[in-house]
């Protein structure tokens, strides 16, 4: 690749001084015939093998002067074949003497394509003279930043991942947009790891530790809101979580092998309740106010009174006024187990469920295939509850349909 502009192209010759090779060495004086035309190059393009490579317009670097430099001096850069005009910020004095090796900061007139540990010379800009010359210690730096034992040779790395996807792996597909050979890249990317920056979701899966800290932050913000105001709740299922959370976290796609890694890190970690399907926050307990109690007795009561133990729901929604409250107590009962909702028309006691499907267990302990009428007949209830409860038990895979009959599955 060619940069600026991200050109790619192919090298189809190589030559050291006036003689073609096969590989040409660092230090050595290279030419090379490309596959672009002489106008799509210009003098001080980057020629790399890595497909990603962002532009610097502060660097901080090591520096080693062969005169007086002062703070916020003018100056020339000349880095590889480019010239670069400069300022010269330096961090703790005014100014800096001959063989005074210092870290300063280096802000560009326009941006180079630069690497950590990629040498340069300063040159003064009137009248030009040679004034020192250094190594690039961290590149794209924050203005007047600067830390004392920083180190950024794991820094181009660290700022392709950021580029990456959600969740990332370390192969060949990574390290190959880089300017690393792969001892160097596992090296740096083992620093990484040591260091924090990236955390280990599973053998071959990685995630930035910013980010996932800031998906925490935000699924926490997401909890709160849910559990304050549905607080009869387990919690919130995965998909409706991950829709909130796509939309907090931007441009970056969450897909769903991903979101199920950082949410099995989270509970491992004892940051999130995660049951079945359910996510919920770690001090997240359903709370009973006064009128859910009433609503709650209410619809359990009204159950109990009812000779079959199953209810049409429509009825059930005339039990209470208001019907947000009276919805979400009833399936607040659903989640935990004290109804069961067979259909979107019916639902039936957890004890009375328990006791058909019991009496469809002794069914088959006697035939291989059951009817409609013989599972009636041993229940007591009408037809219609019947086929209700048995297209329920084919649902949970229980039972098989075979035309007229059912066969079992599981106990």
């Amino acid at each position: 690749m060619l940069f600026p502009g991200g050109k790619k192209c192919r090298v189809k010759g190589v030559q050291v001084y006036g003689k073609s090779v096969d590989v040409a060495h660092y230090g050595q004086r290279v030419a090379l015939n490309i596959s672009l035309d002489l106008n799509e190059v210009s003098k001080g393009d980057v020629l790399t093998s890595m497909t990603e490579f962002q532009p610097s317009s502060m660097l901080n670097v090591t520096l080693d002067p062969d005169q007086t430099i002062r703070h916020w001096q003018r100056m020339k850069l000349y880095h590889g074949t480019r010239e670069i005009l400069c300022r010269v910020a330096l961090f703790n004095s005014d100014e800096i003497k001959t063989g005074e090796i210092s870290t300063v900061q280096l802000r560009l007139e326009h941006p180079i394509y630069a690497k950590v540990n990629d040498t340069f010379i300063l040159r003064t800009y009137s009248p030009m003279v040679t004034a020192g010359g250094g190594t690039i210690k961290s590149v794209n730096v924050k203005k007047g930043y600067y830390d004392e034992g920083e180190t950024q040779e794991a820094h181009e790395l660290l700022e392709l991942i950021k580029r990456v996807n959600f969740v990332f792996k370390f192969n060949h597909q990574l390290i190959d947009k880089t300017s690393y050979d792969l001892v160097t890249a596992t090296r740096l990317f083992k620093q990484l790891i040591d260091e924090g920056e990236i955390i280990s979701l599973s053998e071959d899966d990685y995630i930035l530790s910013v980010t996932l800290e800031l998906m925490r932050s935000y699924i926490e913000e997401i909890l709160t809101i849910e559990h304050n105001l549905y607080p009869l709740r387990m919690g919130m299922p995965r998909e409706t979580l991950k829709s909130k959370l796509q939309s907090q976290m931007g441009s970056k796609v969450i897909d769903r092998n991903a979101f199920t890694k950082c949410l099995a890190y989270y509970q491992d970690k004892g940051i999130f309740l995660i049951k079945d399907n359910l996510i919920a926050g770690l001090d997240h307990q359903v709370v009973y106010s006064p009128e859910i109690m009433k609503v709650k007795t209410l619809i359990l009561d009204y159950i109990k009174l009812q000779n079959t133990g199953v209810v049409s729901i429509d009825d059930v929604f005339k039990l209470y006024s208001d019907k947000n409250i009276l919805k979400e107590v009833l399936y607040h009962l659903i989640n935990y187990e004290f109804l069961v909702k067979i259909n979107e028309e019916m639902i039936v006691s957890k004890d009375v469920f328990d006791s058909c499907r019991g009496h469809l267990f002794d069914l088959f302990n006697h035939q291989i295939e059951i009817s409609v009428a013989e599972f009636r007949d041993r229940i007591g209830y009408s037809r219609k509850v019947a086929v209700a409860l048995l297209e329920y038990f084919d649902k949970i895979h229980i039972t098989k349909r075979n035309e007229n009959t059912r066969t079992l599955l599981k106990k």
